[in-house]
């Protein structure tokens, strides 16, 4: 069933009023009383901070209001992913489907989603493995334009490609969102001090179709989580495709190879 915001503030009023409550009633309360029915279209609505702001009635702690933190994504992942009975990782259009753009946001912006669904046990769709293989081929192709030669890793390696024996990339992948009110894109990079030599980071648009590349040197981004806005110092890095034979040179003079 699919509520309106004002019958769902109608059963969220009275439960309150009933147990005595000042905020939203949380999701152990909830389930303890039998109304997996209010969590559930609380869910769809965008969940409780949204919940919260719409019908102006404050949230506890327990229903984490705050910041997102890893904590908090698994719990919330979990509980979609036992009403729902999954047995893979839900992707991101699944989620937003069920109303938690809120949370398909925030598990792309911490980690992949490979992350999550090894935290959780679960395989990821073949839709999403598709996704990320498809483009690192994409780059693949690209560098291989320019008449290099390109390995693709295992997902055992902490890097995705291999340029010439010697240049090692990772592959990341942002959609465009909204970014403290202005349009950006968001690259997990998991780390500050990389395992790879070179970034390259595809920007994907609202209609997640290729906007641009950003091939970023690793040293240039000691950040965990890097964001590129319009205004960002990384634009200069824009197609810079050069970068990468031109570091491929720099470890053949090192290492005394030739070609």
């Amino acid at each position: 069933m699919k509520w309106t915001y004002d019958e769902l503030e109608q059963q969220i009023r009275m439960i309150m009023r009933t147990n005595n409550l000042e905020t939203l009633p949380s999701r152990q309360l909830l389930e303890g009383i039998g109304r997996s029915d209010v969590f559930n279209a609380i869910a769809r609505k965008g969940g409780f901070r949204r919940v919260s702001e719409r019908l102006n009635i404050p949230c506890a702690s327990s229903t984490h209001s705050g910041r997102w933190t890893s904590k908090r994504i698994i719990e919330e992942l979990k509980v979609i992913v036992e009403q729902q009975n999954l047995k893979e990782m839900p992707s991101k259009g699944d989620l937003k489907a069920l109303g938690r753009s809120d949370l398909a946001s925030a598990i792309t912006k911490h980690q992949t989603m490979k992350y999550w669904a090894d935290k959780l046990g679960l395989k990821l769709k073949e839709s999403e493995t598709f996704k990320g293989n498809e483009y690192e081929d994409k780059v693949k192709q690209i560098i291989e334009f320019m008449e290099l030669e390109v390995k693709n890793m295992t997902t055992k390696h902490p890097y995705d490609l291999l340029v010439n024996d010697c240049v090692k990339i990772d592959v990341k992948v942002g959609t465009a969102h909204n970014h403290f009110g202005a349009r950006a894109h968001t690259f997990a990079l998991h780390k500050k001090y990389a395992s790879c030599d070179i970034y390259v980071c595809v920007a994907l648009n609202e209609q997640e179709e290729v906007e641009n590349y950003f091939i970023i040197p690793a040293r240039d981004v000691q950040i965990v989580t890097l964001n590129i806005g319009t205004e960002s110092k990384y634009n200069k890095y824009k197609d810079s495709w050069a970068l990468i034979p031109k570091l491929v040179s720099h470890f053949n003079k090192a290492f005394g190879v030739s070609g």
